[in-house]
This record gives C-alpha cells, sequence and structure tokens, in this order.
C-alpha cells in the first residue's frame, strides 16, 4: 500500500451504497492528497500546462508519512508533486464547486486513480517517477547543485541526528548556517534570477528549517527560528 492509497483508507471504509464504476469528480482524492509526478507528466510541465510556482520537490533524506503505517520514514530519492494548499493536505487546483481546475491536462496519478479499485495506481506508484533534473534547463539545475552542496539533507543528515540525540553544539551550528544559506540562497536567486519565490519549493524543495521539523522537537521551537534568522 503506498502513501496514496493509505490516505484512501477512510473513504474505502465507508463505501457508497451504489457500486462506483466511473469517476463522480467527488474531489475525495484532491482533498486528502497531490499526486506525485511521472515521466508521462513531464510534457505537461514542459508545455506549462502545470507551471513552476505550482510544483514542490521532496528531496531526498526527507522524513515522510510512511506509506503503509502513516508515520514517519526517510525519503530515499526526490519527488516532484504538486503543492498542497498551505497548511493543507488539499492539492491547490482544486475548488469546491468547481472540481478540478486542469482537469483536461491533471497529471497521470490523477487518471489513473479510481477510488473503488487502486490496483492500477498501486502499480503505477512506484514507476517512472521525475525528478527535477528531468523538467529543469541546465541554468537551474546548476542553481539546484550550488544549493545542494550546502543544503543538501543526505550530507547533513548526520549533523541533525547528532544533535537530536546529544545535543551536540558543532552540529547546531552546522544547521543553523545551513539554514541561514538556504534562506540567503532563495533571496538572491529572487533579485537576480527571473525566478520568483513562488518557484523556490520546486526549484529547491521546501524551506531547510521547515524540513528538519520532523527530525527533533527542537527545530520547531522558536529558539531554532531566531537563530538562523538573526543575522540571515
Amino acid at each position: 500500500m503506498t502513501l496514496r492509497m493509505y490516505l484512501w483508507v477512510p473513504l474505502l471504509m465507508n463505501k457508497p451504497e451504489k457500486k462506483l464504476v466511473s469517476c463522480r469528480r467527488c474531489g475525495t482524492c484532491c482533498q486528502r492528497t497531490t499526486p506525485t509526478l511521472h515521466g508521462q507528466d513531464i510534457s505537461l510541465v514542459l508545455e506549462r500546462h502545470i507551471p513552476l510556482s505550482s510544483l514542490v520537490c521532496l528531496r531526498a533524506g526527507e522524513k515522510i508519512r510512511d506509506n503503509v503505517s502513516g508515520g514517519l520514514q526517510i525519503l530515499q530519492q526526490e519527488l516532484v508533486q504538486l503543492k498542497p494548499l498551505k497548511n493543507s493536505r488539499q492539492c491547490l487546483y482544486f475548488k469546491v464547486n468547481k472540481g478540478c481546475l486542469i482537469y483536461t491536462h491533471r497529471p497521470v496519478e490523477c487518471r489513473t486513480l479510481e477510488c473503488w479499485n487502486t490496483s492500477s495506481l498501486e502499480e503505477l506508484y512506484a514507476r517512472d517517477r521525475i525528478a527535477r533534473q528531468d523538467i529543469f534547463p541546465l541554468s537551474l539545475l546548476e542553481l539546484i547543485y550550488a544549493h545542494e552542496q550546502r543544503c543538501s539533507l543526505v550530507r547533513l543528515r548526520p549533523a541533525f541526528e547528532r544533535f537530536a540525540a546529544q545535543q551536540d553544539r558543532d552540529a547546531l551550528d552546522l544547521l543553523v548556517r545551513a539554514c541561514r544559506f538556504d534562506l540567503n540562497f532563495r533571496d538572491v536567486v529572487a533579485e537576480k534570477t527571473p525566478y520568483g519565490p513562488d518557484t523556490h519549493d520546486g526549484i529547491f524543495g521546501r524551506p531547510l528549517h521547515l524540513v528538519l521539523r520532523p527530525f527533533a522537537p527542537y527545530f520547531n521551537s522558536s529558539v531554532f527560528q531566531k537563530l538562523f534568522l538573526s543575522n540571515s
């Protein structure tokens, strides 16, 4: 069972009286999660049916919800997804009483999902998922590489695990400097390139200080925020 399947469990346990045989466009799937993009979706991005500002990259090393239990696990490879609404799981393209605003150009996961029979989506889910290198030009990939040199979660993982376990001050200092670099780097990109802040979640992933939060309660504290925001 994948994360997308897991999020469907409450719905499937409350089956409608009449068996579904086609999508009613009720929006339940759109309100529970957002799709991960696959090879078939590359053209949707390149042809700008799905703009860069609608994407978020979940980077290797992030903690995400476990596909089965709903607990947290480390993401082994990066994913590109449609953004959810702020503080929500709902897809930003779903509007109540209007449905999907990009229905004709919706991603393959959305086209494949049949809530009454998820086998087709389960088969698709882990196959041919795209990464940033599949959809971004060389100029952006160079920026991504420069950002990853300082903000790679895989490289930083020993530091935030060491701090979470031992309150190691050197590890904390490294993470604070990485969070400052992350914010400053985004500011420079917004100032010097055509890529504004609304595109940065897709290009660089979510801000580093937000990604750190699941690893230790301290990273979600105002004390930690003041450390990396001062002199940033």
